[in-house]
């Protein structure tokens, strides 16, 4: 068996077509590869995007300390301003519902008091009452 020239000549360009695929595959491959990696960057970036914004929801949704004590004081302003009569009658027919003094209130919510307290009354609590709404 003797090889000629023009079979060396074909063997040569099958090897060349096949060292040109083989680069070709190669680089398809690294880029294939840098797509992963960005991919991957990309999707670590967007949990953690959302963990922040997880985070910043949760914080917002919480309330400080003192933003809570400025909505009390607001609620205990508006309470001593507009409507303090009101809420201490019902404090009052409350409080002396615990003790078995009970309290009616007629139709325009004034009480009716059966029994009208002679000493101590309502002084204590009222003091109690205000010393929380002040703090």
């Amino acid at each position: 068996m003797a090889i000629g020239r023009g079979d060396i000549y074909e063997k040569l360009k099958e090897l060349i077509t096949i060292t040109e695929r083989v680069r070709e595959n190669t680089e398809e491959i690294r880029e294939l590869k840098k797509e992963i990696i960005i991919l991957r960057k990309d999707t670590e970036k967007g949990f953690s995007d959302s963990k922040e914004e997880f985070r910043a929801f949760r914080e917002e949704s919480r309330l400080s300390d003192s933003e809570l004590r400025g909505d009390v004081k607001a609620i205990l302003n508006r309470l001593d301003v507009k409507e303090e009569p009101s809420a201490l009658k019902i404090q009052l027919a409350e409080h002396r519902q615990r003790e078995g003094k009970g309290m009616n209130f007629q139709k325009n919510n004034s009480l009716i008091n059966p029994n009208p307290p002679i000493s101590g009354g309502i002084f204590p609590f009222f003091i109690i009452t205000v010393s929380r709404w002040i703090a």
